[in-house]
């Protein structure tokens, strides 16, 4: 039975007695009406002494949801954006980041656009960076258009226990004694070498220090990368991954440098009274011999033995010496080994070409001799201005 309200007459009929009565009850300065039906301060809205139906209308009707509603919390640093006409507030309680995530609308600027990257914090210290721009300065490297530079944190991984650092981005005209002088700079090293093409005398573009420890080499990979190279520790050497593939029962072996006119009885004979199991020459579209060929053998052992003694022995074929290589014939995977390597450095050589080109007609061919003479590019030109230049020649 709800409170304030009399119980049912004997008849049954529930609106025989009187009508649920309103209370009035004073708080403090201010009173308080209970609009429920359940409560102690309803009011009715009807005059009349008929109970008031459950289902009030919503017109003229107060919803109790009013009072428990919260009101909306209010930050010191809102943010207002204006984005098609429409309003945005950033309720995030600072309107700037440090370390933690930024929220989505952080991420834009006034407008709509997206913020600019914040630039990460110099990663080379003043020592490494008085060592780096010592007369001679060490000069900035040539970039390459189609290979993003590798972010410091990658180049300083080193799960091989390497000290040999590969750098790549070097002028042509670099030495092994000027690559030496800059390696030393950040410590005694074992060996550096510049590598040189050797049709024309000049460097590839990349070469290699070798450090005693690896503290001296990490200083090495901090200073050349600030400066633009692609530096890191020196990866396993293709000649390794070929062996560590290497088929340990392969009976099959390579012979070149033969005589083009050479057929496969020819090649058996070379190495009788051994047997070869099958022997096979290499010949072109036309039917001419390509000078390379394959023998098979029946064990390892003998392999070993045809490699120790014919390999680099002259032979005489219709009167012609011939210096023949032997050596074991590649499997599936150091086929494709070889031609993934060979396609890479084939686009990596014609990228620094490109580069080198573009570099050279951007400086001038003085300020180049000027800077491999001083080890630092002239003046107002910085290597950001190069960078561009090289990305409206490559777009």
């Amino acid at each position: 039975m709800l409170a304030g309200q009399q119980p049912f007459a004997s008849n049954g009929n529930p609106h025989a007695t009187s009508i649920y009565n309103p209370q009035y009850v004073a708080q403090g300065y201010g009173s308080t009406h209970d609009h429920s039906p359940i409560s102690q301060s309803w009011t009715p809205t009807h005059a009349s002494n008929e109970v008031p139906t459950l289902i009030t209308p919503r017109r003229e009707s107060i919803s109790s949801a009013e009072n428990d509603t919260p009101g909306t919390p209010i930050y010191p640093t809102y943010h207002a954006m204006t984005q098609g006409g429409v309003t945005i507030l950033n309720r995030s309680p600072s309107g700037t980041y440090t370390t933690s995530t930024p929220s989505p609308l952080q991420m834009l600027a006034h407008y709509g656009m997206p913020m600019t990257k914040v630039p990460e914090a110099e990663a080379i210290s003043p020592r490494l960076k008085m060592l780096v721009t010592t007369d001679p300065a060490i000069p900035r490297a040539i970039p390459a258009p189609s290979s993003p530079l590798k972010p410091l944190d990658r180049a300083l991984e080193n799960p091989r226990g390497e000290t040999n650092v590969y750098i790549r981005g070097l002028m042509p005209e670099t030495s092994d004694e000027m690559l030496d002088n800059w390696g030393r700079r950040f410590g005694d090293i074992k060996s550096s070498k510049s590598i040189i093409d050797h049709s024309t005398g000049l460097c590839k573009g990349f070469g290699f220090v070798r450090y005693h420890n690896y503290k001296e080499a990490e200083d090495c990979i901090r200073g050349f990368h600030h400066l633009g190279y692609e530096v890191s520790f020196a990866r396993e050497s293709f000649y390794s991954k070929l062996k560590a593939i290497a088929d340990d029962n392969n009976t099959n072996l390579y012979v070149s440098n033969l005589p083009k006119t050479m057929n496969e009885h020819e090649l058996a004979s070379i190495f009788s009274p051994r047997k070869v199991c099958s022997a096979r020459i290499l010949r072109n579209s036309n039917g001419t011999g390509r000078g390379v060929g394959f023998a098979r053998f029946e064990a390892r052992t003998d392999c070993e033995e045809v490699i120790r003694t014919f390999n680099n022995k002259t032979i005489n074929c219709g009167g012609e010496e011939h210096t023949i290589q032997i050596r074991y014939a590649d499997t599936q995977e150091q086929k494709q080994l070889k031609q993934t390597t060979a396609a890479a450095r084939q686009f990596r050589s014609a990228e620094y070409e490109f580069a080198t080109q573009a570099h050279r007609s951007w400086l001038g061919e003085g300020q180049i001799q000027a800077q491999i003479e001083s080890g630092q590019e002239n003046g107002a030109r910085s290597a950001n201005d190069f960078e561009s230049f090289l990305g409206q020649q490559t777009g």
